[in-house]
């Protein structure tokens, strides 16, 4: 008990201290305290900060009134316009969709947009499919809908749940959304990305499946040059010294493995995928073999699929037979339309066979290609070569036959009639028929100069009769009533037919009949 009465001199020594320091106590308890409530506030920020791509705040509720769109009369007729297809899958890339002004970026999808997106894609008669579809279909079994489409997104942020899904919902769309796993924040974290509970929320809809984006890989560093590079596929500069090729793989290794049992835990996938972040999976790495390396690792870590970019790749559809753990993606800026959208589709998914390639859409290069009844005239606008060339996707014709009456060609003027042409390939595998005079040459086209096969002569005519067969690597050609030269390929690769002519401006070249069929052996 304390009471006022004085205290001897000695005894206010002994506790003159105390006394004395007990009102600087209370300013440094009342400091000290707010200190650390301050620093408490500002480690909830620099959370925030840490979880949020874009360094700046991400504050929770990302929900927003979704809006209704109406296609424009273009978007309409592309709808209208995008071909029937078989055997193939085209997958659509997105990453964040929002109308926010504060969180918009190079890849954020704006929401009007997106819902434009999808209502084009719904008025297409797209079906999404599933995972489990989809790797059925690259093993050769069950069927697909007709015209079978993916939808997924990277990056697992918190739109997806709150806005992408009432969109997808509303046309009775699926998804497949790729977290960073180790970006999943747990219950009430202010993040811009979606909270274990929140997957779990998207999961029950089931509209949708969950896959990987690495567990913290995705991410940037510097490799022997100083370079930024992707860490998944790059050996890079820890502590001062560029990691070893086993120092690079433990690293991944114990990643997939963190990231496929945090998916095992909380969803459960009956199909493990995994999307590349950035798209990248060994361009231009460091790494011996790195996209062989990286494909071996995603195996042995248990994920089924794997979903690359179009980086240094052709942009198509997904087809049958292709590698699981390099699968193509169509990707979507932020910026892309959705007339761009719809012919990036158009373009990617193969386009049949007609029973004439006259009846192809004819664009020249250098020349003036028209189209009249079942012939394509090719006209020369200046000395030298040029080229007529279609807009199919020729991506699964490999074996087949081409018959042409070719016109106008003298010891002056050349024709040649190109089959695989490889316009969505490597030019290895491409078969040139080239006719001069009297002369002909079986070529096949590489990416450096062409490899003269086999040669041929035939009589004097500015017209002769062309038959082009084409089966596995075996090449066959007859020209009029010559004997048939043939020759065998480096490669068989699939791809269309492409018309050319050489010679003075102006000189015309016809190509007639163009008959496209099957070869029968298959």
């Amino acid at each position: 008990m304390t009471t006022d009465r004085p205290q001897p001199e000695s005894e206010e020594r002994v506790h003159a201290g105390y006394s004395q320091d007990r009102p600087r106590r209370g300013i440094l308890y009342r400091l000290t305290t707010s200190t650390l409530i301050v620093g408490v506030l500002l480690a909830c920020v620099a959370w925030a900060r840490l979880v949020s791509p874009s360094g700046e705040d991400a504050a929770p509720g990302w929900a927003e009134e979704i809006p209704t769109v109406t296609l424009s009369p273009a978007e309409q007729h592309l709808a209208d316009a995008v071909p029937d297809y078989e055997g193939a899958v085209p997958v659509v890339n997105f990453h964040a969709v929002t109308s926010r002004a504060d969180a918009q970026g190079a890849q954020t999808t704006p929401t009007e947009r997106f819902a434009r997106h999808v209502r084009a894609l719904d008025r297409a008669g797209f079906t999404t499919i599933t995972l489990r579809q989809l790797r059925d279909f690259l093993d050769g079994e069950g069927e697909l809908p007709e015209k079978p489409i993916m939808l997924t997104f990277d990056d697992g942020h918190a739109t997806t749940l709150e806005v992408i899904d009432p969109i997808l919902a509303r046309h009775g769309f699926t998804g497949v959304s790729f977290p960073a796993t180790g970006s999943v924040p747990m219950r009430d974290t202010p993040s811009y990305y979606m909270t274990v509970e929140q997957v779990h929320e998207l999961q029950a809809t089931g509209r949708w499946e969950i896959g990987s984006h690495t567990h913290a890989q995705h991410d940037h560093g510097t490799d022997e040059s100083g370079a930024e590079v992707s860490v998944l596929d790059h050996r890079v500069v820890r502590d001062g010294q560029l990691e070893s090729t086993p120092q690079w793989q433990r690293r991944v290794e114990q990643d997939l493995q963190t990231s496929r049992d945090w998916l095992e835990r909380e969803v459960a996938p009956s199909v493990p995928a995994f999307a590349y972040p950035f798209s990248q999976h060994g361009q231009g790495s460091n790494i011996d073999d790195a996209e062989q390396r990286l494909s071996g690792l995603l195996e042995d870590s248990g994920f089924q699929l794997g979903f690359v970019g179009q980086d240094g790749l052709p942009h198509r559809a997904i087809l049958a037979g292709d590698d699981p753990m390099t699968l193509r993606r169509l990707p979507m800026l932020g910026s892309t339309t959705t007339t761009e959208m719809l012919r990036t589709i158009s373009e990617a998914v193969p386009t049949t066979m007609p029973a004439s390639a006259a009846d192809l859409r004819w664009t020249g290069t250098m020349a003036a290609c028209e189209t009249a009844e079942d012939a394509v005239r090719a006209t020369l606008e200046r000395d030298g070569y040029a080229e007529c060339r279609n807009g199919a996707t020729a991506v699964t014709w490999e074996d087949y036959t081409l018959s042409t009456t070719v016109s106008g060609t003298d010891a002056d003027t050349s024709a040649s009639v190109v089959v695989r042409d490889g316009q969505d390939w490597a030019q290895a595998g491409s078969v040139e028929v080239r006719l001069r005079g009297t002369d002909v040459e079986l070529r096949e086209r590489t990416q450096d100069e062409p490899v003269v096969l086999a040669r041929g002569t035939v009589s004097a005519s500015d017209e002769h009769e062309v038959r082009i067969s084409v089966d596995g690597r075996q090449v066959s050609v007859t020209v009029d009533d010559a004997a048939p030269i043939s020759a065998e390929l480096s490669a068989a690769v699939p791809g269309g037919v492409t018309l050319a002519v050489a010679g003075a401006d102006g000189d015309t070249v016809a190509f007639s009949g163009l008959d496209l069929g099957r070869t029968a052996s298959r």
